[in-house]
């Protein structure tokens, strides 16, 4: 299943819907809900999926995706959908879309593909559970449908909607909400309409007001970025110093850095330094030993490992298999090497 991080709007976005519908909030999502709602932290993705998935057993609505985005509340939450309400033209807000995605989670659910005389718009969600996943299609699908009935006043134009999932027991609200074709259990999600349509124009789009959120989306999007290259100075900081694994505070000080301010970088961006420390050296494990150029007590060592019982213990946590299995090309094995 797909993972990444997301911005606390989706949970502020969250709790005003739930507040809204009056949908009653589990004990575990309305702390998931109360810690998030209120900062501006990036969380896994797993912790949306997992307020999507208690809804949905709390309330019985399987719709609650389509219920979502409906909302009027989706409207008032972030830069992006005032940016959407007075671009020009749906070419134009297709790719603020994608571009901007970035302001609300690590990268774009979408991808817009441009076949002939069609466009194709696919989603891709995140989602840790088929629930979740089928929650968060929906939400995205009805609201790329909402911008489209938007520019084509009134009218969706679309020509095919195609769900990856199996046709639920909500299929008669797709109908409705879509007004095209549905399709289940299709190779990937997506929504076809003709190229013809991207030149339509938005009536009452203001011109000077979309300069401006354009502006300030841009700015958003600026600062978004250069909050993720910390990561990858991190990275790179870690990557040097694998032969003995560093504190959080020798990357901090090689960086420039006091460990707080580092560690408040961090937490602003969803990412946990002990988290990233444990995926680098895996990774960096499972590259040496695929490439069958050195032993496994060499390996070893140059992780900083003191001999190899220590190292086969971590290797075992960090996979859920051996340095043996891996370095054999037997990925998930249960062979012992030691």
């Amino acid at each position: 299943m797909r993972e990444m991080s997301v911005s606390a709007i989706n949970f502020s976005l969250m709790a005003e819907i739930t507040s809204l519908m009056g949908l009653r909030v589990p004990p575990r999502s309305r702390a998931l809900l109360d810690r998030f709602a209120q900062t501006d932290d990036w969380v896994s993705s797993h912790r949306l999926n997992d307020i999507y998935e208690d809804l949905i057993q709390a309330s019985g609505r399987t719709d609650l995706g389509l219920q979502l985005a409906c909302n009027p509340a989706v409207a008032r939450f972030g830069i992006l959908p005032t940016l959407l309400m007075h671009t020009p033209q749906l070419g134009i807000a297709l790719a603020h879309i994608q571009r901007f995605a970035r302001l609300l989670q690590d990268e774009s659910e979408l991808t817009i593909i441009h076949e002939g005389q069609q466009v194709r718009v696919q989603v891709r969600p995140f989602g840790s559970t088929p629930s979740g996943k089928v929650c968060r299609t929906d939400f995205i699908m009805l609201g790329i449908a909402h911008v489209l009935r938007l520019f084509g006043k009134g009218r969706t134009g679309l020509l095919q909607v195609s769900f990856e999932h199996a046709e639920p027991t909500h299929s008669e609200q797709y109908r409705v909400f879509f007004d095209a074709p549905i399709q289940y259990s299709s190779a990937i999600s997506e929504l076809v309409f003709s190229s013809s349509m991207l030149d339509e124009a938005l009536p009452g789009a203001d011109p000077m007001l979309y300069s401006v959120m354009l502006q300030r989306a841009n700015l958003a999007l600026a600062e978004r970025k250069s909050q993720s290259t910390v990561v990858d100075r991190v990275v790179q900081e870690i990557v040097q110093r694998m032969h003995v694994p560093p504190r959080m505070g020798d990357v901090a000080m090689a960086m420039g850095y006091t460990e707080r301010t580092l560690r408040r970088h961090l937490k602003a961006l969803g990412v946990d330094f002990q988290q990233l420390l444990v995926k680098l050296q895996a990774e960096h494990a499972q590259s040496l030993l695929i490439a069958g150029q050195r032993s496994i007590q060499q390996i070893a060592g140059d992780l900083g490992f003191n001999n190899t019982s220590a190292f086969h213990r971590a290797f075992r946590r960090w996979t859920g298999t051996t340095p043996k299995a891996c370095q054999s090309g037997a990925m998930g094995s249960t062979t012992e090497d030691l």
